[in-house]
């Protein structure tokens, strides 16, 4: 009789998993983009504190529990097996595609013959094919439409944003839909329960992949693949007043040849300099918002306010959604432009533009002062809406405060620039102005330049991964850094320091800089004492109140080099920092603090530097 050999037991078979332990600030679609990268990803649920996720291949449930830790956002995330659901083939590409996109373009624009050739071969690229990709689109809310109707019978699918205005680019274009005669009530819980409901109908269908539930956001959606096309789909059922925008932007648009091609290379050399993004940055439907602003003011396009006077249009919540297209226009000062000098116009346009004095007011094709909407009484009637919106409502008025106001041509209460900070805008007017320099130079290959060279800055640039990171000082001198490094490192965080050759090998047993920042509210410091010196004082405050727990061991330990640097006529110092040891997540939690904390210490130890040396020579 033979013994058989006892195995382990095996893992439950399935095509799924279920996750634990992310952050709350960590966006669901990030998560859905982490897994992605062990497979294929068709379907994901987003519970309170949970995510139940389903592949197409067990293989890549298998590639996922195999993995050691998953860590994301500096969680590491409780994962386990879930039973399978469905099985289908979704391809999930996104970052290869835009890279790839943006080699194809740098290769076509090259050898064009003058800046129309560069334009035309850039149109091309982005948009290669659009009646195919109409064809494909019209196929995603048919599917919707079929699937759907069998539940809300007077369903109506609207598409809006980018596809419907034709700024989409062919490869990397959502499809935005809102879907009208679907909600019970117009109340935000049943429109989230609603939102599920679509889901799953969605997913019965296996028309569509990669389904899931976003309801936390102002607009909750559902985001799907369309499996068929491979086009991805958000759909609300709250947003119709998108479909109004969309329509208005396709119609400015319209107004002449030069205008569309234009606001394209816009959106692409907005996308390329980071200029638009989901946070901190502009959106895209606000960069064709100030480009029409642009058209506006240099060549009298219409106002909003224009295309508004017939006295039936269509309202929604009190505000006028609908417009009259006007029977003709016509520019001459654009007729005798070219889209090269329509373009320059918009870099100098908003390289001059003063944002902290004036309100953009596309309603009106006007400018405003801030302090002008402050008081409302004083608004001309042209405001009408927006006062009467103010009498009647107590809800949101126009924010102020922002580093930009536009101002939303429709919903007169939006300033749809408020996530913009004072270093966005900085980030903006300087890539106007650079821009702005490259048409005025007139040389070769104009937009292939604008698209990619970038300009000479200032400010610092950081590289942060797991376990080191970068830190870049443009115009810094390496004694000027070292020094700098030795106060801040050894003086105010209070790390040892030994120097091997050009490597400086730092440790420290305490934690000096997670609570700066609330311990400077502790105290008070006299107005005139310098960053640096209230920096000492701040540690000194920390040493004396931490002096009874002090730790036995290191939390923190690594490497340092300096390396100096020159690049055209900048010359700089690069700072690289890699980590030895760490006790759990102190090496993430420093290097946070010290990518944002010591480019304000050197410029304030290089400000005072200069003080001190003026003050001394004045006394000699």
């Amino acid at each position: 009789m033979t013994s058989q050999k006892k195995t382990d037991p095996k893992p439950p078979e399935g095509f799924g998993i279920y996750v634990r332990n992310f952050s709350t600030e960590t966006k669901q679609t990030d998560l859905v983009k982490y897994f992605s990268q062990f497979g294929n990803v068709i379907w994901a649920h987003f519970g309170h504190d949970y995510l139940l996720l389903d592949f197409t291949e067990n293989e890549a449930v298998r590639k996922v529990m195999t993995k050691n830790a998953h860590f994301l956002n500096g969680k590491r995330l409780f994962i386990r097996h879930k039973l399978p659901t469905l099985n289908v083939k979704v391809p999930i590409n996104d970052e290869e595609i835009n890279n790839q996109l943006q080699q194809s373009i740098v290769e076509g624009l090259q050898g064009a013959n003058d800046f129309d050739e560069e334009l035309k071969r850039l149109i091309q690229k982005l948009q290669p094919n659009q009646l195919e990709c109409w064809k494909k689109q019209q196929a995603v809310c048919n599917d919707l439409g079929q699937i759907l109707s069998k539940r809300f019978n007077r369903i109506e699918v609207h598409q809006f944003g980018s596809t419907m205005t034709g700024l989409g680019f062919d490869l990397t274009s959502d499809v935005d839909v809102y879907l009208a005669n679907v909600k019970f009530e117009d109340n935000e819980e049943v429109e989230v329960r609603l939102l599920h409901i679509i889901k799953n109908m969605l997913v019965g269908s296996r028309k569509f992949g990669n389904t899931f539930v976003i309801g936390t956001t102002k607009i909750p959606i559902v985001k799907c693949l369309h499996l068929a096309t491979q086009i991805p789909c958000d759909i609300n059922v709250k947003n119709m007043i998108g479909v109004w925008n969309s329509k208005l932007i396709h119609y400015y648009l319209s107004l002449d040849p030069m205008i569309k091609p234009c606001m394209i290379c816009l959106k692409y050399w907005a996308k390329n300099h980071q200029v638009s993004k989901k946070t901190l940055f502009f959106t895209n439907y606000s960069l064709v918002m100030l480009f029409l602003f642009y058209l506006q003011n240099v060549f009298c396009f219409p106002s909003v306010h224009q295309l508004q006077q017939h006295p039936n249009l269509t309202q929604i919540n009190n505000w006028v959604v609908d417009f009259i297209p006007l029977p003709h226009f016509y520019s001459q000062s654009l007729a005798m432009n070219t889209t090269l000098g329509v373009l320059k116009g918009f870099f100098e346009f908003y390289s001059q533009f003063d944002f902290k004095t004036y309100i953009i007011v596309p309603y009106l094709g006007q400018k405003f002062l801030r302090q002008d909407f402050e008081c409302v009484d004083s608004l001309p009637e042209s405001c009408l809406a927006y006062k009467n919106y103010l009498a009647s409502k107590i809800e949101p008025q126009l924010k102020l405060t922002s580093a930009i106001c536009l101002q939303d041509p429709i919903e007169h209460f939006r300033n749809i620039t408020t996530s913009i900070n004072d270093s966005s805008l900085e980030h903006f007017i300087i890539l106007c102005k650079f821009g702005l320099k490259i048409f005025l130079e007139n040389d070769e290959n104009v937009l292939l330049k604008l698209l990619t060279k970038e300009p000479l800055t200032d400010r610092p640039t950081t590289s942060i991964q797991e376990d080191c990171f970068t830190l870049k000082f443009p115009n810094s001198c390496l004694e000027v850094v070292v020094k700098l490094l030795n106060v801040a490192l050894c003086d105010i965080l209070c790390f040892t320091m030994v120097k091997d050759d050009a490597i400086f090998n730092y440790k420290t047993k305490t934690n000096m800089w997670s609570s700066r920042k609330v311990t400077s509210k502790e105290f008070n410091l006299k107005k005139e004492v310098n960053l640096i010196q209230r920096e000492l004082a701040i540690t000194r405050h920390l040493k004396e109140r931490n002096k009874d727990f002090q730790t036995s061991n290191d939390i923190l330990e690594f490497k340092l080099s300096l390396e100096a640097y020159k690049e055209e006529l900048v010359e700089g110092v690069t700072i690289s920092v890699h980590k030895l040891q760490s006790y759990k997540k102190t090496f993430k939690s420093f290097a946070r603090f010290f990518t944002t904390s010591v480019p304000l210490w050197l410029q304030a130890y290089q400000r005072d530097t200069i003080l001190d040396n003026d003050t001394m020579m004045s006394t000699l």
